[in-house]
């Protein structure tokens, strides 16, 4: 506790430009390592992204083709719904298409 108490005295001692050399230092390395958490971030951040936009890639490539398909089917209802009003209009009972 003495070396503590010590030290303080000593530098309670010296003058004000090493206590600003000294805050001018701690502040420099907490900047440093501040930019290179903000770096560290933003290359995860990086990855991260690339990874949602392939998923999102894969995803739409299926929404198109469960579109075409579903378009497909609805085509082919639309033209069996045709030929049955015709069917019905013209008096063929049969419902065969």
């Amino acid at each position: 506790m003495e070396t503590v108490v010590a030290i303080a005295d000593h530098a309670a001692r010296q003058s004000d430009r090493w206590l600003f050399l000294a805050t001018l230092v701690c502040f420099l390395l907490a900047m440093l390592g501040l930019a290179k958490w903000f770096i560290a971030d933003r290359s995860k951040l990086a990855e991260r992204l690339t990874t949602m936009t392939d998923r999102h890639i894969a995803q739409s490539e299926k929404l198109s083709e469960v579109v075409t398909n579903n378009t497909t089917a609805l085509n082919s209802i639309g033209q069996k719904i045709e030929k049955m009003e015709l069917n019905c209009r013209y008096g063929r009972g049969d419902k065969s298409t």
